[in-house]
């Protein structure tokens, strides 16, 4: 339990994390750029409640949901610990860990660590980011109280799918992080190869196969064709079998150490 402690204030409280937030939470802005502009316009056009409601609508969902926001995702959500394993065996301080705390504990403490930091960071700057988003509505203050009733009543349930979606994927990236600085030897690639992926994929289902929209991580998170459960389901699925290739190769790592 102390270990795990401590590989969790290593992972949630270091400037790696607070970089990762920040880094999201400028590009998720930037890619809201449209959507202020939509929004002004509907408030410029009808200023009373049920406008301040739609901008309000369209700022959250376009801060959460825009290309750069997901991109933003598969690029920093592994800054923060991805990189660790492979940092300590090859300096080899995975043999100290290791008479500290279980062979398997130590492999599960770096697969959930791994998988909370990268989920976190998204959390944090999707929280960030919405209430932004909300202030920047109502800069004039007016209609403040009924617009928040409306948003506990009609799109706080929406916010919650949306922020878990984004926190799988945060978790996701940041296992295919630890996995690539694994596999290929190097903790730059931990950083660098996600975001690869990401926009491997997202190009070949495009040009290639446009109408299986599961296979675009883009669709994973936001999408206008797939449930939300289906949604749900696809991120689940590959966290889980990412959970198990980095357990694997972790495991082979340390044989040869």
């Amino acid at each position: 339990m102390n270990v795990l402690k401590t590989e969790l204030k290593r992972g949630l409280c270091s400037w790696k994390f607070a970089g990762s937030v920040f880094l999201i939470l400028l590009m998720g802005l930037s890619g809201a750029g449209e959507s202020f502009s939509v929004a002004e316009s509907y408030l410029q056009m009808d200023g009373s409640l049920a406008g301040l409601k739609q901008a309000g609508w369209i700022l959250l969902q376009g801060a959460s949901q825009s290309d750069l926001f997901l991109m933003a995702v598969s690029m920093t959500a592994a800054f923060s610990y991805a990189s660790v394993f492979y940092e300590e065996a090859e300096n080899r301080f995975v043999l100290m860990s290791l008479s500290r705390t279980s062979y398997k504990a130590y492999i599960g403490t770096k697969v959930f660590v791994t998988a909370v930091s990268g989920g976190c960071c998204v959390i944090c700057a999707f929280c960030l980011q919405t209430i932004f988003c909300i202030f920047a509505a109502f800069s004039s203050g007016a209609f403040f109280g009924e617009f928040m009733g409306y948003l506990g009543q009609h799109m706080l349930l929406s916010l919650v799918q949306w922020a878990g979606l984004a926190a799988l994927s945060g978790a996701f990236w940041a296992m295919a992080g630890g996995i690539s600085a694994v596999v290929m030897k190097s903790r730059y690639m931990a950083y660098m190869a996600p975001f690869i992926l990401y926009y491997i994929l997202s190009e070949f289902q495009s040009r290639y196969y446009p109408e299986l929209y599961f296979l675009s991580p883009k669709e994973w998170v936001a999408s206008k064709y797939l449930s939300v459960g289906v949604r749900y389901g696809i991120l689940i699925t590959a966290l889980c079998v990412a959970d198990g290739i980095y357990a694997a190769v972790m495991r082979r790592r340390v044989a040869h150490v």
